[in-house]
């Protein structure tokens, strides 16, 4: 048996090198329980918890809610007031802007800040909440203005389209992943019909005509990207060669 550090021959039962006082290693020697150089756990590192900044953009926005209804309530509401800000009268309670801003700040509020709640972030209710969200203000808006004329034919169907399109693309991507491609390519193929179809409802709700300008140039463009996405569902090598060119 030899010291593992200067080498010099061992007796057989010495446990440390007379030299430079090395443990000796040997496999029937029973290593002695000492406390390790490095612990076994990783070190924590101090971190702001998640629920916490949560919890601050949350008092943050009702706050700035809060503050927006206040100004909208004390601002001076006529052209003769003399100051900034009037002094509270029952007659001078009106609302007549802070409902939109916070409306606003509500669905900011539920595409950016109420997905991270969660453990884990769902794609296709973020989708979902996004659209949603869009679609109750634009009716309050409708609802506080009387803008059914635009509402109903327009802006309803429109978002309808592209929240169900998109929660359906999300939903075939996240669970199908060998479908992408396709999935894509015909999300695109349907974009591209969709711009035609929103040209056309433009003129007939805002104007009062069927005209088609613009929309069949945007409309190519999409169609020639869902070509390209279905030729690389199809054929392999294309999908690789694009992968190496692109870095994808």
């Amino acid at each position: 048996m030899y010291c593992i550090n200067c080498g010099v021959e061992l007796s057989p039962g010495q446990t440390i090198c007379p030299i430079c006082e090395t443990k000796v290693y040997h496999p029937d020697i029973k290593p002695e329980k000492t406390t390790p150089k490095f612990p076994s756990k990783p070190l924590r590192t101090e971190i702001t918890p998640k629920h916490g900044i949560l919890a601050l953009l949350s008092a943050i926005t009702l706050f700035s809610s809060l503050f927006t209804l206040f100004l909208d309530l004390l601002l001076i509401g006529q052209k003769d007031a003399q100051t900034i800000f009037q002094w509270w009268a029952p007659l001078n309670y009106h609302i007549e802007w802070s409902h939109y801003v916070i409306g606003a700040a509500l669905v900011l509020y539920a595409i950016f800040i109420v997905p991270f709640w969660f453990k884990k972030i769902y794609p296709v209710l973020c989708a979902s909440m996004v659209f949603g969200s869009g679609v109750l203000y634009l009716l309050f808006i409708a609802w506080q203005t009387q803008g059914w004329w635009w509402f109903l034919p327009f802006a309803l169907p429109t978002i309808a389209f592209l929240g169900v399109l998109t929660v359906i693309s999300i939903a075939i991507c996240e669970f199908l992943p060998n479908l992408r491609l396709v999935c894509i390519g015909a999300t695109f193929l349907l974009v591209s019909g969709f711009v035609v179809g929103l040209e056309i409802l433009i003129g007939f709700v805002f104007r009062g005509v069927l005209s088609i300008l613009w929309s069949p140039f945007v409309a190519v463009l999409f169609l020639v990207v869902s070509m390209l996405l279905f030729a690389c569902a199809i054929f392999p090598e294309l999908r690789a060669s694009l992968k190496k060119v692109f870095f994808l």
